[in-house]
Order: C-alpha cells, then sequence, then structure tokens
C-alpha cells in the first residue's frame, strides 16, 4: 500500500492533538478555510474513511497509547462527566445541552463496546439494560429541560 501524503499526516496529527476533523483538515488543507464547514466536514470525514487514511490513524492511536498519551480511563471519566452532568439550565438551550449529552453518550456507548454485537446472553442482556438505563436517563434529563 502506498504512504499517505504529508498533508494526510498533517490531518492525522491535528486529530491525534485533539483537533476536530474540522479543524484537522483546514490544518491540514489551508484553503478549505473559505469552504462552507459541511463540505470540510464531509471531505473531513471522506478522508478519514480511505483504508491508508484510517489505517494509519489506527496506528498513531496505538502508539499513543502505548506510550501513555491516551488513557482510555481519563477519556471515559471526562465523556461520562459530560454525559450525567447536572447543567443550569438558565445558561444554555435544554437543546444544545441534550445535543451535547446525547453525543457524549454515544461516544461512551461506542467506547463501551455497547455498540457491538454481544456473545453470550448474559453479557447481552446486560448491555441492553445498560443502553436502555442510559437512554431512560437521557430522556428524563430532556424532559426535565424542557419544562
Amino acid at each position: 500500500m502506498r504512504e499517505i501524503t504529508a498533508k494526510q499526516e498533517i490531518f492525522l496529527q491535528g486529530l491525534m492533538e485533539g483537533k476536530s476533523q474540522r479543524q484537522a483538515y483546514i490544518a491540514a488543507y489551508p484553503a478549505a478555510v473559505d469552504w462552507q464547514p459541511s463540505s470540510v466536514d464531509s471531505q473531513a470525514s471522506n478522508l478519514l474513511k480511505m483504508p491508508k487514511v484510517s489505517t494509519r490513524y489506527e496506528e498513531l492511536k496505538a502508539e499513543a497509547r502505548a506510550l501513555g498519551k491516551v488513557k482510555r480511563e481519563d477519556i471515559l471519566a471526562e465523556v461520562s462527566s459530560l454525559a450525567f452532568s447536572d447543567v443550569d439550565l438558565s445558561k444554555a438551550k435544554p437543546e444544545d445541552i441534550l445535543k451535547t449529552k446525547m453525543k457524549a453518550l454515544d461516544i461512551l456507548i461506542r467506547m463501551l463496546g455497547y455498540d457491538q454485537p454481544e456473545i453470550t446472553n448474559d453479557t447481552q442482556t446486560a448491555a441492553i439494560m445498560a443502553r436502555s438505563a442510559i437512554i431512560e436517563r437521557a430522556k428524563a434529563e430532556a424532559n426535565r429541560a424542557n419544562q
């Protein structure tokens, strides 16, 4: 497989630094700063789906984990705090709060592997119960925010 380009590497390094896909794409392809945000997002997503780019991204993440730069527990703690925090509704729009919490829950579900098929009936039942609890809590918070 051919190596990735310098711009593709810049994009991936940006992601590894914590930039969003949009920010990393603009850093790698400065002309994109004049594009519509949705166009930048689309191009960034397509770039990350390219086999050689996604393979390199997985390599970088593995290297970061090996070096201790990224700790799963720290990420889980941070995302959990976003997903389950109590928010002062007077300072933010309820729909923005719900959107942020749902995104955090989606990240948690993927990190914990709840989006993958389960192997046994017991673990499948536990995963379904966990998802249900997460969804019910999100619904309750959404209802509270809309009142």
